[in-house]
Parts: C-alpha cells; structure tokens; sequence
C-alpha cells in the first residue's frame, strides 16, 4: 500500500499499517474513514512514538474526524501504527 501525500490539498492519506509518511507536516485534523467492522482501530504516532491520534469504529463504514489538540505544532515523521480497515487522511495546516 501507498503514502499519498499531497500538498495541494493539504493533506496525507494513510492507508496500510505501517506506513511512514517523512517530511515537516503541521496537522489540524485526523480522520478514520472506511471501518469495515466494529472494534476496528486507527492508531497513528508521531516521530517518537507518541501517540497522536487513536479511534475505534463502532460499525461497518465508520467514519471519525478529530481535530489536532496542538495545531501550531510541526511533525517530521507520521507513522501508522495500526489500521485494522480502511485508511487515515491527515489534514495539513
């Protein structure tokens, strides 16, 4: 599976566990589309590990969107540490 990173849009769409997104990113909101069940889980950290962003599908084609707690802070690695179904877009300052 791919990274996508797109600029122009403004945002980085994650799409396998594991994937490694590199570069400065500034994000202002997470979303978890596509849960094809309930219990499914999203779990995307930052460069060291943190966690940033964490969801649960309660439910086929779930769909979450969270804002980012601090959007002036500036990312150099976003890595998806677990993705069950579906994929996670990042929106970018």
């Amino acid at each position: 599976m791919a990274v996508t990173i797109s600029y122009s849009n403004k945002k980085v769409i994650l799409t396998a566990e594991g994937n490694v997104a590199d570069g400065r990113f500034v994000p202002t909101f997470y979303r978890y589309v596509g849960a094809t069940a309930a219990g499914h889980q999203a779990i995307l950290n930052d460069e060291n590990g943190n966690e940033l962003f964490k969801s649960e599908a309660n439910g086929a084609n779930f769909t979450d969107l969270q804002p980012a707690p601090n959007k002036k802070r500036t990312l150099t690695k976003l890595v998806l540490a677990t993705l069950d179904s579906g994929w996670v877009e990042i929106y970018l300052k």
